[in-house]
């Protein structure tokens, strides 16, 4: 998502340096010739954010994680959908990573859970939490006794 807006803000300022250019030389007249070109690279500009949010919303929507009696569930796939089952009995450890400005300041954050299953440690990253810190909270209490 923050490609699609990187890519909008350069193809905008892209249009506004056009304009700034066109009056500043009359090299173009704001005629037939001139709106053409525009209004394609305005519509280049929507396809390329539209691309952009539908790729974000999909990945969303194939792979997310829940919490559902005493377990973590982990969904992925969107035509053939599988769910991965983490029993929080086994959570060996729980860290916190929030962004360096905004993950303060908009109460947001990833977090990295370490697994014990089945004599590996699988681990399971999540990212975009709201509120993280009471995630981390929450799952304090299922923490394997070995680790504390």
């Amino acid at each position: 998502m923050i490609y699609a807006l990187a890519v909008a803000i350069f193809l905008d300022l892209v249009l506004v340096l056009a304009l700034y250019l066109s009056q500043a030389t009359a090299l173009i007249d704001f005629s037939e010739n001139f709106i053409v070109p525009l209004l394609v690279m305005i519509l280049i500009k929507d396809l390329v954010v539209s691309y952009f949010a539908i790729r974000y919303m999909g990945r969303l929507v194939r792979h997310h994680h829940y919490l559902e009696q005493g377990t973590l569930v982990e969904y992925t796939g969107f035509y053939s959908p599988n769910e991965k089952v983490y029993p929080l009995k086994n959570l060996m450890t729980v860290e916190i990573f929030t962004p360096f400005f905004f993950g303060p300041m908009m109460k947001y954050g990833s977090a990295r859970l370490q697994f014990m299953q089945n004599d590996t440690t699988e681990e399971v990253n999540l990212g975009m939490i709201v509120e993280p810190r009471q995630l981390r909270q929450y799952l304090s209490q299922y923490l394997s006794k070995e680790v504390l």
